[in-house]
């Protein structure tokens, strides 16, 4: 899974998530989201989106709200 992201703002970026190609039109499918913050804050979502979506989906309770939500993007993605 690949991912990149785009500054928007002072304290705003766009994260896009690649999600391969739709079998049916050939069209390359993108997911984005807008994280407020420090480009660290950025970054250190991106990660967690990846990682999530390629680590099947397993989201842990405890893990801070980014996290969560990072989750919650994943879950609607697969």
């Amino acid at each position: 899974m690949r991912g990149h992201m785009r500054q928007r703002s002072k304290g705003s970026w766009t994260l896009f998530v690649d999600l391969g190609r739709d079998p049916e039109t050939g069209k390359r499918k993108q997911q984005t989201m807008t994280v407020r913050g420090t480009k660290k804050d950025a970054e250190r979502e991106l990660r967690a989106v990846l990682t999530h979506i390629e680590g099947g989906g397993q989201c842990q309770a405890g893990e801070d709200n980014s996290r969560r939500i990072s989750g919650e993007l994943a879950e609607r993605l697969l």
